[in-house]
């Protein structure tokens, strides 16, 4: 029978004002040796979770207090008001839960007991490749580094961005150039269990490599540039899906296409210990976050659809419009259109998590997303969010989903075919200017409650590492 969370004797109130949603678990405070009441924090939703295990104790734990623990040592080895023993302690904790972090086999009941009495599986030796750089695909892999157990980390040089600074994390990192030969790549593989990228494999040999060794195969697929001819697309033995409509989309091509990938549907978490959480309480200003503005779209006759991803023409026609209402844009690229006299443009700061400082309503009017982590990063910051009403956008809970009305079905990067869904400057105005200078305080909580209830790290973290441990 599972425990009551209620009566859980390892549960204490937050006692921060600003977030009585939250407890504190003494025991994941205790094996990382700290009284911070924020180390220990948990969710309602991770404490019901836990509490499907039997009671744990610092020689027992289970999947969900080892991610805690996990994520609590990144979070104080990341603070740089932490002692050197909070921190000297942190990362002993970090090594210590590394062989806890394990979940039974495919027949597992929810209490976390075969139904054979089998044994856990451990997740074993993971590698992951990708970019660190200030982008999307950049930030996705840097948070897999920071909260997965990751072995080594395979980093290629970008041709534009430069790489970050290595976060702070146990993971060996491998900085090298996009041309490896394949026994470099395979010398790189030997001795894992599994290898993860997002979107693409970045060599173009390397999950054929991995099958050769018989090293599983794990991609998060961006779906809109998946292309289902691609040899390392039939190659992959697993695809985390970080929306459900991405869930959807690759199970219907599994069914269609006999691919053999296992799919599971993971909403995609965000570290919500690094985008702090302030309450908006009153309208003052608008947000959008460009980044690169995403690729570029092309008609069926080859010519430019003139406009990105991201929406950045639609984006300033609409504050064109609401003049004098300010509007804070954020973007790696110069707009090719005139910026009104009401929209301060500026380069995004060296950190992500402080792009949503300065306003108080995100709007992303984007025509089609892979991910849109901006989304979700800035609800968990406590911007409520103004998206188009369309997939995935529309699956973030957005204060305001305006329609599209307009569709056309484009192409990417010259083969990869998908419907743009084009939200009208007029129609966007509009949906703002009736949130100028209005009282949004119970929609910046709720924008905060949604990310820890559906895509924080305590939540994704348990999941994460069953899917992979298959």
């Amino acid at each position: 029978m599972d425990r009551d969370p209620e009566r859980c004797e390892l549960r204490r109130p937050w006692l921060r004002e600003s977030d009585r949603a939250a407890f504190t678990c003494v025991l994941v405070q205790q094996i990382l040796g700290t009284a911070r009441e924020d180390a220990g924090r948990v969710t309602p939703e991770t404490c019901r979770e836990c509490c499907g295990y039997p009671l744990p104790s610092p020689t027992r734990l289970n999947p969900v207090i080892a991610s805690l623990v996990y994520q609590g040592a990144n979070q104080i080895a990341a603070d740089g008001g932490a002692t050197w023993r909070e921190r000297e302690e942190a990362v002993r904790s970090q090594r210590f839960v590394l062989d806890q972090l394990e979940l039974v086999r495919d027949d597992v009941s929810v209490a976390g007991r075969g139904k054979d009495g089998s044994p856990a599986k451990a997740l074993g030796q993971v590698g992951l490749v990708g970019w660190n750089t200030a982008t999307g695909l950049g930030y996705i892999n840097r948070d897999l580094a920071t909260h997965l157990p990751i072995a080594k980390w395979l980093v290629p040089k970008h041709s534009v961005y430069p790489s970050l600074d290595p976060p702070r994390t146990l993971t060996r990192i491998d900085a090298v150039r996009l041309e490896l030969e394949t026994a470099q790549i395979k010398t790189w593989l030997r001795g894992l269990e599994c290898v993860l990228f997002a979107e693409f494999p970045y060599f173009p040999r390397l999950a054929q490599c991995a099958r050769e060794l018989g090293i599983r195969v794990a991609c998060v697929p961006m779906w809109e540039l998946t292309d289902l001819e691609a040899d390392w697309v039939s190659l992959c033995d697993l695809m985390i899906c970080p929306t459900r409509f991405a869930y959807e989309l690759l199970g219907d091509w599994k069914r269609r296409f006999h691919f053999r990938w296992d799919v599971a549907y993971l909403p995609w978490p965000i570290d919500t210990g690094r985008f702090r959480f302030r309450m908006r309480r009153r309208c003052e200003r608008f947000l959008f976050v460009n980044g690169t503005g995403g690729c570029g779209a092309f008609r069926d006759d080859g010519t430019p659809a003139q406009y990105r991803r991201k929406g950045m023409e639609i984006l300033l026609a609409a504050a064109g419009l609401l003049r004098p209402i300010p509007f804070l844009v954020y973007s790696q690229e110069r707009p090719t259109l005139p910026i009104p006299e009401n929209v301060e443009l500026r380069l995004p700061p060296a950190s992500n998590e402080r792009l949503y400082d300065e306003a108080d309503v995100c709007v992303q009017p984007s025509r089609w997303e892979g991910l849109g982590l901006s989304m979700l990063e800035c609800q968990a910051a406590g911007l409520p969010l103004v998206t188009t009403d369309a997939p995935p956008m529309n699956e973030y809970r957005p204060l305001r989903a305006v329609p599209a009305p307009e569709t056309e079905l484009v192409s990417i990067l010259g083969r990869h075919a998908l419907t743009s869904h084009n939200v009208t400057p007029e129609d966007l105005a509009a949906s703002l200017e009736t949130l100028y200078r209005t009282d949004i305080a119970a929609a910046s909580a709720s924008a905060r409650s949604f990310i820890e209830t559906e895509h924080s790290w305590e939540n994704a973290l348990p999941r994460l590492i069953q899917v992979l441990a298959r």
